[in-house]
């Protein structure tokens, strides 16, 4: 028996292509270019998720779980994008600090019936994601400058479709990239990881909010959101841990300072780790007091590879953060 499933997609930041580019010689007229980008290249199944990779670069994921909130799909979808950049680091993709937060703006909500859509919403969405997936549909892709096509000799149909593959961003020189399908699903495999743990799905939800900032160069909110990650970790790992030794502090308004010694006392984090917890502490007090003018890349850095490393430590997936 059929259902109805439903799924919430995004495009990447750096414009995407799975399995292969986009080549006219596909293409016997216009009308098959959207049957081409909305091909599903890629699919990964889980037991709490599935994941849906069109050529066109647009991911989907689809909850198996009941009560899913937009909001709970834009922690998985923010998640995955983490997961899935950092799995194509390990591919030579360099450097993927482009990467913005996928909102309320960005997702494309899509229904699926056996693998026919029978439902899409676009109409508020941003204009970027907007365009990249009314590229599916003639009626939403003539070129801005379509006055340059040459109506002459029934060759309209044939100029716009070259325009088409040809102007497509992804297409274009160093502005797009064709991803393989190995790389997606090492992502897949290491999310599935995460995922079966919702907290790691919010923390690195959470993370992408400092990772954006580092691409622009603003460290001291790197270092604000980071600090808020770690000082959540921090608390939870506390608590966990505490009724386990008699030495623990007692829980009453406890400071960040007071919980890392804490936890060093239960020996229950590294030691090198102690002291670049206190050295971000400290600097994002400074930072709140107005009282630090220069945090630096290095700095800011450390308080993404601290998340990092508890990351690996509990769920032995790296994510890897490529400054």
């Amino acid at each position: 028996m059929s259902y109805t499933k439903k799924y919430f997609g995004f495009y990447p930041d750096k414009p995407t292509w799975l399995g292969s580019g986009l080549n006219i010689t596909e293409l016997s007229n216009l009308q098959s270019v959207g049957a081409v980008l909305a091909k599903q290249e890629f699919a990964y199944n889980s037991s709490n998720f599935e994941v849906i990779g069109c050529r066109d670069g647009l991911f989907l994921i689809h909850l198996k779980f009941s009560g899913c909130t937009v909001g709970t799909y834009l922690d998985y979808l923010n998640a995955f994008y983490i997961a899935l950049e950092s799995s194509l680091s390990q591919y030579n993709f360099g450097k993927f600090f482009n990467l913005k937060e996928i909102t309320i703006e960005d997702y494309i909500y899509h229904e699926y019936n056996e693998s026919k859509i029978l439902n899409y919403q676009i109409e508020n969405i941003n204009t970027r994601s907007k365009y990249l997936y009314l590229a599916r549909f003639l009626s939403g892709y003539i070129p801005v400058d379509f006055e340059k096509i040459d109506y002459i000799n029934n060759i309209f149909w044939k100029n716009l479709l070259t325009h088409v593959i040809t102007n497509d961003q992804r297409t274009l020189l160093k502005k797009g990239r064709i991803i393989q399908i190995e790389s997606i699903n090492q992502a897949c495999k290491n999310f599935e990881r995460l995922s079966q743990n919702y907290e790691y799905v919010q923390l690195l939800a959470q993370l992408i909010k400092a990772v954006e900032e580092m691409n622009l160069g603003n460290y001291e909110q790197v270092v604000s959101y980071s600090w808020l990650i770690i000082e959540a970790y921090l608390y939870r790992i506390y608590y966990t841990n505490k009724s386990r030794y008699s030495q623990a502090i007692g829980d009453e308004n406890l400071s960040s300072l007071e919980v890392i010694n804490g936890l060093k006392g239960m020996k229950a984090l590294p030691y090198e780790i102690v002291g670049e917890l206190h050295e971000l502490r400290k600097i994002r007090n400074q930072i709140i007091h107005s009282q630090y003018k220069d945090v630096t890349m290095a700095q800011a850095q450390l308080s993404i590879e601290v998340i990092r490393e508890f990351i690996k430590r509990d769920t032995a997936v790296d994510i890897r953060l490529m400054f």
